[in-house]
């Protein structure tokens, strides 16, 4: 088995188990005979698998980490998944915040591919930007939005609204 897969097991496995350790160390209303109740325990539920979709999971070849710079470099094969959206490329330097570690920005170079339900960018760079969450590309861009073919010298995808801005655009729609 590939150290992919294994890592996405794993992931499940503890996944799993954390929403089974907040769910317990959480007073019991879902077994309460009041419906008010059971609406509580279903918020407490969902608050609680939403975020998961918050966290970004990297996977890549190797990675080098300058804690004085605050970056990690991962080359090769490197996999971003947020939620539904994957971002693929050969190497991706990740700026983060020191004070809490959170990711300030992502710098992605080399076959770059992103796709999100089905939408997909290719590109050779990509920049994502975590505080307005949008990615910029560059280089040899195609999109497909289904059957339909978009190219551009830059787009700047929005995450959270799923809109696109494609500079010096050329579509082709298949019916």
């Amino acid at each position: 088995m590939c150290l992919q897969h294994l890592y996405k097991k794993y992931f499940v496995i503890i996944w799993i188990f954390l929403v089974t350790v907040n769910l317990l160390a959480k007073p019991c209303t879902a077994l309460s005979k009041e419906r008010k109740d059971d609406t509580e325990a279903a918020k407490n539920f969902k608050s609680t698998t939403d975020s998961i979709t918050d966290t970004i999971i990297i996977t890549s070849g190797s990675l080098i980490a300058d804690t004085k710079q605050n970056i990690v470099t991962f080359i090769g094969t490197v996999k971003v998944v947020k939620g539904d959206m994957i971002l693929l490329a050969d190497k991706m330097a990740v700026k983060y915040t020191p004070e809490n570690g959170k990711v300030r920005d992502i710098e992605a170079t080399g076959n770059i591919k992103l796709s999100k339900g089905n939408n997909i960018i290719n590109s050779d760079t990509a920049n994502y930007d975590a505080i307005e969450e949008k990615i910029v590309f560059l280089g040899n861009l195609k999109a497909e939005v289904g059957k339909n073919r978009i190219t551009g010298t830059k787009i700047t995808f929005y995450i959270n609204n799923e809109r696109s801005i494609v500079e010096n655009s050329s579509v082709h729609i298949i019916n």
